[in-house]
């Protein structure tokens, strides 16, 4: 048998939502694209399997009945780390996670619950194939949700191109298996870099950026248990209606700009926390993240770089009623 390469394999995606049930296995119209990484993450199967261990008395070692295991009522994970080269990718990444189906990508403070219930067609779910060399053995995750998304873009790092990683989960045991799904011919290339965001302000004023990320958790939670797909203790389906933060920093040109940012946030400090600031990164239409209400949770100096000192602005986002507490436009 031969030894395969970790490059051999391959990391499809597509949206569930709309095509399959949640908790289905089904493959049939779905459209997938391919993750094109350095290098492709398996899922994580260490919380989809419940081990426990039961030493009893009579010998000196553990019996093989002393260690029950199952499946029922485990959950599995799949982190990824990808620099954006494809719209079409971005634009689903950023459905999934917002749970708005076309951009601007936009989370309200008075966003509601969406249903996610297993044999039911509503939320925002993917289906993810990690093809396989060896293809018989494909693993097929499906019923996933985008857990988080991270965006990121720094002038030092990947000429400065857009990032994305996150973690998605799903409650419903993978499938191992040969699968007929096969990634998308024509997406189109989106190459977004820092130096591409013209204008970049903070506070409404106009800064020189480093570096920028910004992290989206809109978190789901497996709730019941039921047999599905002949597998016992798959969930009844998901609560995602938990807290959806939006946090991250900015690294910008230290100067009289940025010093006043300094300023403001130390005058915030003053028990109420009602200043807030907005953040820009926009290239004024292929791409604009805005977060229009964050509120400062710092400042640092970095004067150790041989590119001058910079500042270090991590904030959080806020958002009252129906206003935004983050918006993203893709186009």
């Amino acid at each position: 048998m031969a030894v395969y390469s970790g490059k051999q394999f391959e990391a499809y995606v597509g949206l569930g939502t709309g095509v399959q049930n949640l908790g289905s296995p089904t493959t049939t119209s779905i459209v997938t694209y391919k993750m094109r990484m350095n290098q492709v993450a398996d899922f994580d199967f260490s919380s989809g399997v419940v081990l426990n261990e039961l030493e009893r008395t009579g010998q000196r070692t553990m019996r093989a009945t002393d260690m029950y295991s199952t499946r029922a009522g485990g959950f599995y994970s799949w982190g990824f780390d990808w620099l954006v080269e494809s719209k079409e990718l971005l634009d689903l990444l950023l459905r999934l996670v917002s749970e708005k189906t076309t951009s601007a990508y936009t989370i309200a403070g008075n966003i509601s619950n969406a249903t996610y219930d297993a044999d039911a067609n509503t939320g925002q779910y993917a289906s993810i194939v990690l093809a396989n060399p060896n293809s018989s053995y494909d693993r097929y995750m499906h019923g996933a949700v985008l857990n988080d998304l991270t965006l990121s873009m720094d002038a030092g790092s990947d000429g400065g191109q857009l990032r994305a990683s996150g973690t998605f989960y799903s409650g419903f045991q993978p499938v191992i298996g040969a699968n007929t799904l096969s990634p998308n011919a024509t997406a189109v290339n989106y190459q977004k870099t820092i130096f591409d965001c013209t204008t970049t302000t903070i506070g409404t004023n106009a800064v020189v950026p480093k570096s920028f990320n910004v992290k989206i958790s809109n978190p789901a939670s497996r709730y019941g248990y039921q047999t599905l797909n002949t597998n016992i203790g798959e969930p009844v389906g998901y609560n995602r209606g938990n807290q959806i933060v939006v946090e991250g920093s900015v690294s910008c040109k230290y100067d009289g700009t940025t010093e006043g940012e300094f300023t403001e946030w130390l005058a915030t400090q003053t028990g109420t926390q009602s200043a807030t600031s907005a953040i820009l990164f926009s290239d004024t239409s292929e791409l604009i993240i805005s977060v229009p209400t964050a509120k400062y949770v710092g400042n640092t100096l970095d004067m150790g770089g041989e590119d001058g000192v910079f500042t270090e602005i991590p904030f959080k986002g806020t958002a009252d009623g129906a206003n935004s507490l983050i918006s993203i436009t893709v186009a």
